[in-house]
Order: structure tokens, then sequence, then C-alpha cells
């Protein structure tokens, strides 16, 4: 299963959507738009690598160094 289709059936299992939480069930969660926003401008590396965007190059781009 690919790192895609696993974050589409957990947003199935979690939010009902395979696109994830709306923003109205952010807006229940947080009870703000303002914290809504934070939140989704906010870096999720848990998903970034569910997308496939560390490689093996991942060092040479994220200010880690080695």
């Amino acid at each position: 299963m690919s790192g895609y289709e696993k974050a589409v059936e957990s947003n199935m299992r979690n939010f009902q959507n395979e696109l994830g939480m709306t923003a109205e069930q952010a807006y229940e969660k947080y009870g703000s738009w303002e914290i809504v926003l934070e939140k989704a401008m906010s870096a999720n590396a848990g998903m970034d690598a569910c997308c496939g965007l560390y490689d093996d190059f991942y060092h040479l781009y994220s200010g880690g160094g080695n």
C-alpha cells in the first residue's frame, strides 16, 4: 500500500472524507478560525512523509546537514 493510500485510509477512518478534515470539522475541534488557519499552515512531517516528500536526498535540502 502506498503512502497516499495509507493517508486516504486514515482520512476515511478519522474524518469520513478521503481528503481529510473539513474546515467545519477543524472549527469544531479547535473552536476558532484563527487556530484553524494556524494549524492549516503549520508543518506536518508525518503527512509530508506519507506524500513522499522525504527521499534519499532529504538531508541535502532539509537544513540538517549530514
